[in-house]
Formats: structure tokens, C-alpha cells, sequence
């Protein structure tokens, strides 16, 4: 799944748009650098707030999280918003300028990413592995379909644009998850 995107565009576009979207996508992706070792160190304190049934404390601690994680997030994109041209430039040389639009996109993806690291091990913790699954399976049939549809006229960007609804979509699911087995328990077994 994480290469699929650079798979499809190099199967309909050109090598050259699988160069700038492979280094859009690396730049990118470099802020989950950042939240990836809070993800794994998170999942423990899910799972023991989830076995002691303190929902409660759950919703409160990713709403904090979410909450301190925001204002980093929003910086970065405005700044990366501002100065994108310039850091592909300083960084990959002006054959590579045309990163900047897709970098952006992918940026969103990777920004929300860091500001919901949380619900990936809020899902494992509540030991909804069959819901992840088929969360993940519509993603791909959905940044698929997408991808398809606007490589041809967007190349790299389309390609972005397909990850981009893939990612929003399975972190929309997991948060309804997340947030429905929450009041679920809450209502059937109050603390």
C-alpha cells in the first residue's frame, strides 16, 4: 500500500513524473518522522485506559493531542505554503520546481497523519483489527479509483490528490470508530 501510488503513476504517466512525485512524496512525508515513535508509544496507554474501561480519559487525552498537535501542524503549512518553491528549489535544484504542487498535497497528508497519529492505536487497542482491514481495502479502491481518474490530466498532483482522499477517508472512519466504540462503552458500562 505504501507504494501503490508511485506504482500506478509509473504505469500511466512518465518516469519523470514518478521522480517528482516519489521526491514530493519523501519531503512530505519527512513530518511523520516526528509522531511515528508517539504513535508506538501511545498504544500502550490506549490499551490499559481501554481495559480499565476509562473512556472518559480516552476522550479527553486525544482531544488534548489533537488539540497541541494542531497548531505545529498549521505553522508548518502555511510556512511550507509560502516558501514551497523555494525548499524544493534550496533542497532538490530547480529541475525538480515542479514537486512544489504535489508536495503540497501530499503535505496535507502527511499533516493530518501527525495530527491523528493517535487513531490508528486507538482502533488496534479496541480490537477492531476486521474494521481496520476493510477500512485499509476501501481506502485503496478509493485512492485507486481516484488516482485513475486524474492522472491523465494532473500527472503527479492526480497521483497526490488519490492518496490524499485514501488518507482522509481511512482517518475520517477511524475517528467514527474510535469515537462510536467510545460512547458505545461509555453507555453500556459506565465507570
Amino acid at each position: 500500500m505504501n507504494q501503490g501510488d508511485v506504482l500506478l503513476l509509473g504505469n500511466m504517466g512518465s518516469t519523470t513524473a514518478v521522480g517528482i512525485y516519489a521526491t514530493a512524496k519523501k519531503l512530505a512525508y519527512s513530518v511523520l518522522t516526528l509522531t511515528d515513535p508517539l504513535a508506538s508509544s501511545i498504544f500502550p496507554q490506549l490499551s490499559h485506559l481501554i481495559a480499565s474501561k476509562d473512556h472518559h480519559k480516552i476522550k479527553v487525552m486525544v482531544k488534548k493531542i489533537t488539540g497541541i498537535m494542531l497548531l505545529p501542524s498549521l505553522v508548518v503549512f502555511i510556512t511550507c505554503f509560502f516558501l514551497k518553491a523555494t525548499i524544493i528549489d534550496f533542497l532538490f535544484g530547480k529541475a525538480f520546481i515542479e514537486a512544489a504542487e504535489p508536495f503540497m498535497i501530499l503535505l496535507i497528508c502527511a499533516l493530518q497523519g501527525s495530527i491523528f497519529f493517535w487513531a490508528l492505536p486507538l482502533i488496534q487497542s479496541m480490537g477492531l483489527i476486521k474494521k481496520r482491514f476493510l477500512v485499509y481495502l476501501s481506502a485503496i479502491i478509493i485512492g485507486g479509483i481516484t488516482s485513475i481518474l486524474l492522472i491523465p490530466s494532473l500527472n503527479e498532483s492526480g497521483a497526490a490528490i488519490g492518496l490524499l482522499a485514501a488518507n482522509l477517508f481511512i482517518t475520517f472512519r477511524f475517528l467514527q470508530a474510535g469515537y462510536y466504540e467510545l460512547n458505545l462503552k461509555s453507555i453500556s458500562s459506565p465507570k
